[in-house]
């Protein structure tokens, strides 16, 4: 089967899908950034916005897709106004969709809600009829996209393997957060959160730091010197991706305050080094908490705060770290789901064609 992933760009979340389909089918991917990914065929089509980032369309991608006449498309349609080329080409030419899709929550400005309430209006017949299957990466995307009437829904875990490290017991609380300096992963619930911790719970023996850039970083120095944290939360900048499991074992809590989050990649590589998670319930990977962690409020610095002052105590600590290396091992194993997501494409590739002819 020729299979083509139409998507904005290269996102974490899916790089390990698209090594498994790579592998598995005649496969192809459509961008709008110039990167390739290794053993994938690649097309960059131009991409534009309209009325943000997160509505794109794709120039002349209907006319893409009846050129090349691939077999089964696969698409992310939230927020993505090309899903409607797909969806529609689908639909005219008779070929079958798999939806794949981390999203679970809507826009967030008023304007978009709008237009994408007016996208899911169009969409949903036009999916009903192609949809052969819409893969979920996680549980709140399963329960979102329920919610809005995706059809023939299917949890499919997101793959990550557990690295194989030791955890040890550390006196100190060393709190890592990996994320860019932006209003959506709130930074500012997590600092002040530290100064409810060292402040109210007199808890000093803690030291956190932040890995990243973004506009909002010289906003957060500011609020941290105005706090009286500079010696004890830091900015450490960017690091190269070959660098970060080496940060992730000098630590002992990863936290993560977003506002909204589909998933979160991050939070799967801090488990994979052996580390507790704290995530608000704005995040996706929120369903990998397993006993390995905790979920905290979204923007509530003082459920935030009671969390980490409850992940003071460095035997639990290791106890959570040791904990999210068998929850990777247990839902998020690749050669389970690589099973199980090939099943459901091979499966449905056949059994959906009744429908479509």
């Amino acid at each position: 089967m020729r299979l083509c992933f139409i998507d904005g760009g290269y996102h974490k979340v899916y790089m390990s899908t698209h090594e498994m389909l790579g592998k598995a089918f005649d496969y192809s991917v459509v961008t709008g950034v110039d990167e390739n990914i290794p053993g994938v065929k690649t097309y960059k089509l131009h991409k534009y916005h309209v009325l943000s980032p997160s509505f794109s369309m794709y120039r002349g991608l209907y006319s893409f897709l009846k050129k090349h006449d691939f077999d089964a498309l696969c698409v992310r349609p939230y927020y993505r106004l090309y899903s409607i080329a797909v969806f529609w080409y689908a639909l005219v030419h008779k070929k079958k969709v798999f939806i794949f899709e981390e999203q679970r929550n809507d826009p967030h400005k008023f304007v978009e809600r709008m237009v994408f309430g007016v996208l899911l209006f169009l969409l949903r017949p036009l999916m009903r009829k192609v949809v052969a299957k819409t893969i979920c990466t996680s549980e709140p995307a399963y329960l979102y996209l329920k919610k809005n009437g995706l059809p023939r829904l299917e949890h499919v875990p997101i793959p990550y393997a557990v690295k194989k490290v030791q955890v040890k017991e550390q006196k100190k609380l060393k709190i890592i957060c990996v994320a860019r300096f932006d209003w959506l992963k709130a930074h500012h619930v997590l600092i002040d959160a530290v100064e409810l911790l060292v402040k109210k719970y007199g808890f000093s023996d803690v030291e956190v730091d932040l890995f990243g850039k973004g506009p909002l970083e010289q906003k957060y120095r500011m609020m941290v010197a105005n706090k009286g944290l500079e010696g004890i939360v830091r900015f450490k900048g960017t690091i190269p991706n070959e660098q970060i499991d080496a940060e992730y074992r000098k630590h002992n809590l990863f936290v993560l305050s977003s506002v909204s989050e589909p998933f979160g990649m991050v939070v799967l590589e801090a488990m994979s080094n052996g580390l507790p998670v704290i995530v608000s319930d704005a995040t996706g990977a929120k369903g990998s908490v397993q006993g390995n962690g905790y979920v905290c409020k979204t923007g509530d610095a003082s459920d935030l705060a009671k969390k980490m002052y409850a992940m003071g105590d460095a035997k639990k600590r290791a106890k959570m770290g040791k904990k999210s290396l068998l929850v990777l091992e247990k839902v998020h194993d690749p050669k389970m789901i690589e099973k199980k997501l090939l099943h459901e494409l091979h499966l449905h590739s056949i059994s959906c064609s009744d429908r479509l002819y």
